[in-house]
């Protein structure tokens, strides 16, 4: 009996354990420049100045090393578009280098010409801020304050786009061809957006964000489009979620006061939220942290930011307090994070997971193609959400459900579309139609 019992308590450790956080053998010695993680068609990169450029073919479970030779600096952070994997470093100077390959790192090319200046450094580049790609485009942002734009991978020179400029964006994000900006711009309201590749820009009323509000971190949900902004945090407006179904015109806050608190001054953060994953009905927030000897506060919600638990199971203690989880993303079942100074870690969608707890929703559809009304069925399905999308991926209805499970499409132009559904239980379905 006694035997068993010390199975069974074995059994649940090893279950635990799987359910919580693995290091992925990149790590980083202390206070090393932070880690870097990216993904390209179906290939996991990361990079540190330990491990250097590595790939990996199982999600990280074994590293291939990359040659870097002709890259200037350390690599500071990947992005993907198209066919090319860019990446993006940074000297002993603070002078910025960006870089794609075609051939999964085994060739390196440089891409820096039309970058803006370094600000006192002859011949020099300014610092990369973010580099973002999405469908065979890119939006680049420079230390100072600059924005730069690029219409598509294979023009030959960066450009600048005044209007970003002018609005100074601290972040970009992405759904299809609509290319989304978080600043904190007189024009912009702290988010706009663009539909003809930054030609020109829609500024929201963004009702619900608070005044002075700069955007840090801009994320969507790509179960339902909705946008999800994490704010700079202040005294006055304290540590902050804010999301958005109607591409920013109005915003809900999600109260994070229950477990994350500010200091007595506008700089005595005891908590700051600097990045999120967001997969329906699960948020997972990074927030810093400032106490020794803890490990770094990764919370987590499955019931979309009603209540928040502490995710760290198997994260590393922090000596300094200075450890932060970035560059959260989801691949082929697993959540990846970044522990700066430390190592890329991993957890399996388990039960505290997404995988298990947004099942898909069997869904029917009828008439397709459609003229007046679409009709959907389904188990459950009264209340649950819906958002229709247009072939470049802008969302274009939303609503909930009714009795009768019927969604007005007759205002649509002739197309193809897909519809996302959302149930009360977090079950997803997407499926596309054609409106004749």
């Amino acid at each position: 009996m006694k035997h068993l019992l010390l199975v069974f308590l074995s059994a649940v450790a090893i279950g635990s354990q799987a359910q919580g956080w693995q290091a992925l053998g990149l790590t980083a010695i202390n206070n090393e420049t932070s880690t870097c993680l990216g993904t390209h068609q179906g290939v996991l990169y990361a990079s540190n100045l330990t491990g250097g450029l590595r790939k990996s073919y199982d999600n990280g479970t074994s590293w291939t090393p990359i040659p870097v030779n002709g890259v200037a600096g350390q690599i500071k952070g990947f992005t993907s578009t198209g066919s090319r994997l860019y990446m993006f470093s940074e000297d002993g100077s603070a002078s910025g280098y960006i870089y794609w390959s075609t051939d999964e790192g085994a060739t390196w090319t440089a891409d820096t010409t039309g970058m803006p200046p370094h600000a006192w450094i002859p011949g020099g580049h300014g610092n990369v801020g973010e580099l973002h790609g999405y469908n065979g485009r890119l939006a680049l942002i420079c230390a100072g304050g600059d924005a730069y734009y690029v219409k598509a991978e294979t023009d030959a020179a960066w450009q600048p786009v005044p209007w970003l400029a002018a609005n100074d964006p601290g972040s970009f994000w992405s759904m299809g061809d609509t290319l989304m900006m978080h600043g904190g711009g007189a024009q912009s309201q702290g988010f706009a957006y663009t539909t003809d590749h930054g030609q020109s820009w829609v500024t929201p009323e963004c009702v619900g964000l608070p005044d002075w509000y700069s955007g840090a971190v801009l994320k969507h949900d790509p179960l339902t489009g909705r946008i999800y902004s994490v704010g700079g945090s202040s005294i006055v407006i304290g540590p902050n979620l804010h999301y958005s179904d109607d591409l920013g015109a109005t915003w809900t806050q999600i109260d994070l006061t229950s477990f994350l608190t500010i200091g007595a001054s506008v700089w005595e953060f005891t908590h700051q939220v600097l990045d999120l994953h967001v997969h329906g009905p699960h948020i997972w927030l990074s927030c810093t942290n400032g106490q020794i000897n803890t490990r770094p506060d990764l919370f987590h919600s499955s019931d979309g930011g009603a209540t928040f638990v502490r995710d760290t199971v198997g994260l590393p203690e922090d000596p300094f307090g200075t450890y932060v989880m970035h560059d959260l993303m989801e691949k082929d079942g697993y959540v990846f994070a970044v522990a700066n100074f430390n190592d890329v870690f991993r957890r399996e969608l388990g039960p505290v997971g997404i995988a298990d707890r947004t099942p898909s929703l069997a869904l029917r559809m009828w008439p397709d193609p459609v003229s007046d009304r679409l009709f959907l069925a389904g188990e459950a399905i009264t209340g649950a959400r819906y958002l229709v999308r247009d072939a470049m991926g802008r969302p274009v209805l939303q609503g909930t459900l009714g009795q009768d499970h019927g969604i007005a499409v007759q205002a649509l132009a002739n197309g193809t579309y897909t519809v996302q559904l959302l149930d009360v239980a977090g079950r997803h379905s997407a499926q596309r139609f054609v409106k004749n």
